[in-house]
Order: structure tokens, then sequence, then C-alpha cells
């Protein structure tokens, strides 16, 4: 299992993700609901929850276009593994407020058997631009 997932890891590197912005991580996919509009392109948005290996849940907005809308679609309820990179977006809240909004935007989402674990914890793994650091 590590070696299939250090080969993924070398493949998004390489062909999907910017240098330094990527994510893979795993968890139970939420509801999909509408999430915003721009230029034209609807985008929708869902809660993935991981959950630790202390048992805490952390819950992580994704957001994905409508490519990838139909496949998410018939996972829901179910343990998915996304690959996609750190994204946020401004908006006006109804409080008359700006807001940027943090997420992961999904390149790729897979159904997995359960959620994936490495080295004794949860699989995520965020690469950050600004140390070059990998953090998982």
């Amino acid at each position: 299992m590590r070696e299939l997932f250090e080969t993924e890891k070398q493949r998004y590197r390489e062909n999907i993700f910017e240098p330094d912005n990527h994510v893979i991580i795993s968890g139970k996919l939420g509801e999909i609901n509408f999430s915003h509009k721009i230029n034209g392109n609807k985008y929708y948005s869902s809660v993935l929850q991981t959950t630790r290996v202390s048992g805490v849940i952390d819950e992580i907005t994704i957001i994905m276009g409508v490519k990838r809308l139909n496949t998410a679609a018939g996972l829901v309820g179910k343990n998915v593994k996304v690959m996609g990179v750190i994204r946020s977006r401004n908006f006006d809240d109804t409080d008359l407020k700006r807001h940027v909004q943090i997420y992961v935007y999904v390149n790729e989402i897979v159904e997995t058997e359960e959620q994936q674990k490495v080295r004794g914890g949860d699989r995520h793994e965020v690469a950050c631009p600004e140390s070059g650091l990998l953090c998982c």
C-alpha cells in the first residue's frame, strides 16, 4: 500500500499539481451542494470527514467543478480519496463583510474501501509553497 501511495504521489506531482501545491486526503464524502458560479462555471461543495487516530473527526471543505460532479454524486456517504490543490476565494456575506474561504479544489476523486492511513496517522499530505515542506 505504501508503494502505491508513493507512485501516486509522484504521478500527481508530475502531471496534475502545481509544483508546491497539492493535497491527497481520504475520508467520508458528505452531501454535495451548489456553492457558487464564476464566469459561467458552476462549482459544488461538500465536506470530507476524516478521522484522526485520536478519534477526532475533521471536516474539510472540498469544491469541484461540473466535470467531477457526476463521479462524486455516486460516492456520497462512501470513503473516498481526493487529489487536488489548495485554493481560496473571497466573497461577501450577509454581514456585508468580505471573507475568504480556503478549501481543497478536487482534481480527482476515487472510492476507497476505508480511510487510508500511513505512518500511524491519517493520510493527509499538504505541500506548503512558502517553506517547501511536506506536512503529513
